[in-house]
């Protein structure tokens, strides 16, 4: 069954911002698409959480600005991805996570690789009637002197009823970058609903 879209529940002009601390976030600073979206979420965002550990903390951006908290990342092991999908899903605002999708907890080696650990949060955005994007960025990571194919994954929580949503301000860059794949979800088209239903077992929606 398709869940039915009403009039947005969604905040306008209240954008969440999310940002997983990780290495991969750190070296979005040598990449063109992730330096222009900066610019873009410096004068959207009103609330900025970094993910530290387990740590999620609404960062002051009044004396530190988006731009140069973006700007200067550094690495915290064990970003807990979940409980910031779960803070988004719980919200009534637009929100960006900014993250490798690398959910991995202490004494777990295989690093929730098959866990569909964002399938709750996802479902419950899509059930308010909400759009989720997915952009997909590769780039390359050194560690001990091998470089690494990855991914740099940008979750975008919004709606398509509200005006000036954020991804109508960052699908302006998307035309410049045809490298970055794109996902949406929606549970207003009968194509995604399938999706929303089978998210735990969707490899292509895994990070």
């Amino acid at each position: 069954t398709c869940f039915a879209k009403t009039n947005s529940l969604i905040k306008e002009n209240d954008l969440r911002l999310f940002v997983d601390y990780s290495t991969c976030i750190k070296l979005g600073q040598h990449s063109d698409f992730f330096k222009e979206l900066r610019s873009s979420l410096q004068e959207k965002t009103k609330h900025y959480y970094s993910i530290k550990g387990d740590n999620i903390i609404e960062e002051n951006i009044k004396d530190t600005s988006v731009y140069n908290r973006l700007r200067n990342i550094s690495e915290f092991n064990y970003a807990n991805l979940r409980a910031a999908a779960d803070s988004i899903a719980n919200g009534n605002s637009e929100a960006v996570l900014l993250t490798d999708g690398e959910f991995i907890q202490k004494g777990i080696a295989e690093g929730n690789e098959t866990n569909p650990y964002m399938a709750g949060a996802l479902k419950k955005w899509l059930k308010k009637g909400g759009d989720i994007y997915i952009l997909i960025e590769p780039y390359e990571e050194l560690h001990k002197g091998e470089k690494y194919n990855k991914k740099r994954f940008y979750f975008i929580f919004t709606d398509n009823h509200l005006e000036n949503n954020i991804y109508k301000n960052i699908k302006e860059y998307l035309k410049d970058y045809d490298y970055i794949k794109e996902f949406h979800l929606s549970a207003n088209n009968p194509v995604n609903a399938i999706e929303v239903k089978s998210l735990d077992v969707n490899p292509t929606l895994s990070a």
